[in-house]
């Protein structure tokens, strides 16, 4: 038996890591999340509920029973204050899109500008070790990296996810959580590239240029695995790894008007892909104060490396752009006020549970560059979930 099985496992590693080779690394799955935000990102040690479907699988382990209805999540990214100044401008007809962007630009010549959203579309339940969702994401983006070279991005995606933890009971009040998630996804993406000027002129006729430009459809499957150890809900430490292997199929259209009219005719290449696997550790700290809990109150510290593997990359970003840290207080489980640092930029939030929805609201700084300071972008977060 061990000499028929041996070699299939030796074929199948074989198989996997020539297929590996084979492939281009993708842009990862994320979704933008209200409450991550103003404490320095995501933390995968953290206990949560329906949340911790795109955290970490392991938090399903614990999770008591938990309906996702439905939510909005909002990011706009970039020089958000100043388009908000400009916006009497663009109702009156006085300025267009196409005069916007070139005025937004830094001393540089750069700008950068997303919206970033969630929703309505997101599904799911969580409890008793099970948890599954689905999910919609928009993502448009501006990205002038100078006079002479800027992109228009419009990418949607619709993501399936559901898996299953389990809790090992250890000595002393201690628990080891494992989970495992698979998952699917649909990704469509147009993106328009050239110069500021002519990349501005498009929005003079944004269904022209949807329509006009190069299409990708990705679809992939894959999946998620997380470790937690946890002592009571005081301590925990978490090893996660978001898209352990995820392949995908991309397939190059003309255009999305020759796609919509005959779909075999306008497909020009397909290639398969990787979606980059991101390895990080988390730490959280419930503190133990008994004048903070008379008062109604708890406080949370957490602390997560995100993209270890980042690491060992030629092209590696600064280490420091890795550190996540978040310090949140909770009043009477209704309030939550939370401050952190995200990519060497501060982060704050608030949120509101009310029972029948959450609304949370965040700020924080991200860093599109290899260097801290290098390019960094301000956003804001706006989020309205519906979870029973």
């Amino acid at each position: 038996m061990k000499r028929t099985v041996l070699p299939i496992i030796l074929m199948l590693l074989a198989g996997g890591s020539a297929l590996t080779q084979a492939l281009t690394p993708l842009p990862p799955l994320a979704l933008p999340d209200a409450d991550a935000g103003g404490v320095g990102g995501v933390h995968a040690a953290v206990p949560s509920g329906f949340q911790s479907l795109l955290i970490n699988p392991a938090g399903f382990a614990l999770s008591g029973r938990e309906l996702g209805a439905a939510q909005v999540v909002a990011n706009l990214s970039g020089p958000i204050l100043d388009v908000f100044t400009m916006l009497p401008g663009l109702l009156d007809g006085s300025l267009s899109v196409a005069t916007l962007i070139p005025a937004l630009v830094d001393d540089s010549n750069r700008l950068y500008a997303a919206l970033d959203l969630t929703g309505p579309l997101a599904f799911g339940y969580v409890g008793g070790g099970l948890g599954f969702g689905f999910f919609d994401h928009l993502l448009v983006e501006v990205n002038v990296a100078s006079l002479f070279y800027a992109s228009i991005t419009v990418r949607a995606e619709l993501l399936f996810a559901g898996g299953y933890a389990w809790s090992v009971p250890l000595p002393g009040n201690q628990t080891l959580e494992l989970g495992i998630m698979p998952k699917g996804f649909l990704r469509a993406e147009v993106q328009a590239t050239g110069d500021i000027l002519s990349v501005a002129n498009l929005f003079s006729d944004p269904a022209g240029m949807l329509s006009s430009q190069p299409l990708e459809l990705t679809s992939g499957a894959g999946f998620d695995a997380g470790l937690t150890w946890r002592y009571v809900d005081r301590l925990a430490l978490a090893l996660v790894c978001h898209d352990v292997f995820t392949p995908a199929l991309v397939t190059a259209y003309t255009s999305l008007d020759a796609f919509l009219a005959d779909a075999a005719a306008a497909q020009a290449s397909q290639t398969g892909g990787l979606i980059s696997p991101d390895l990080a550790f988390s730490a959280y700290f419930n503190v133990p104060m008994e004048l903070l809990t008379r008062l109604g109150l708890r406080m949370e510290v957490m602390a997560d490396y995100k993209n270890i593997l980042n690491l060992f990359e030629p092209l590696s970003r600064h280490p420091l752009l890795g550190l996540g840290l978040g310090l949140r207080f909770t009043m009477l489980d209704i309030v939550q006020l939370s401050a952190g640092i995200n990519e060497a930029l501060p982060a704050f939030g608030l949120s509101l549970d009310l029972t029948a929805f959450r609304l949370s609201a965040s700020m924080y700084g991200r860093e599109l560059g290899l260097e801290p300071g290098q390019r960094p972008v301000f956003n804001l977060m706006i989020g309205l979930i519906f979870v029973y």
